[in-house]
């Protein structure tokens, strides 16, 4: 059904397109839309097409790095995405897209500065949310994030790094298994025995 929905929304774009070929958005929209159903060389065509009509766009770098991202491209998703932040280094939601590009890159120490970047940012658009489901959605993002972020700690050798992450986590969200276990091992790793098995003990019964 989420495919037939893309497709239809690519064949209205593309009515749209043809009817009006000097109307940018509706060609940013049908780039959009091809991403979203995977339709990566397509889009990239398009961005690209954009590009060239607008070169001081950085919202365009941004969605070009992000589909690079999407196609496992990590190195290329890095140099756009951080092209997009030196236009613009306002840019909202592309420090994290950023740290998943280092991260996939195995660029561990960038992605963790990016990642730390990323938390702070969500942290302050979570507390100027106006609906609940803004303040919903940010959560979700501080949350995916945290867990990289300790993730990458853990893999660098940095356990007492990790366990201050792994501890935020549990404070925010008691029920997060995946946190508990993660802040057992960083505990564990840390030399700390009788915390590491009571946070493990907390992930297997959740």
């Amino acid at each position: 059904r989420g495919q037939e929905k893309y497709k239809l929304a690519i064949r209205e774009y593309q009515k749209l397109v043809s009817a009006a070929p000097d109307q940018p958005r509706y060609k940013r929209a049908l780039a959009d839309v091809l991403v979203e159903n995977e339709s990566y060389a397509r889009a990239k065509t398009l961005y690209q097409e954009l590009r060239q009509q607008n070169r001081e766009d950085a919202g365009l770098v941004a969605r070009i790095g992000e589909l690079e991202l999407r196609r496992g491209n990590f190195s290329e998703a890095s140099l756009q995405l951080e092209k997009a932040l030196e236009m613009d280094p306002d840019l909202t939601g592309v420090r994290g897209l950023l740290a998943q590009a280092y991260d996939g890159a195995s660029n561990y120490s960038k992605a963790i500065e990016a990642y730390e970047s990323a938390v702070q940012e969500v942290r302050r658009r979570r507390d100027t949310s106006r609906t609940a489901a803004a303040g919903t959605a940010a959560a979700n993002r501080l949350s995916t994030y945290l867990q990289s972020l300790g993730r990458l700690h853990m893999q660098v050798g940095q356990p007492d790094d990790a366990a201050s992450v792994y501890e935020t986590l549990t404070e925010a969200d008691g029920a997060n298994a995946a946190a508990w276990h993660g802040l057992g091992r960083a505990y564990m790793e840390s030399g700390r025995v009788y915390e590491a098995l009571d946070a493990l003990n907390r992930a297997y019964n959740l």
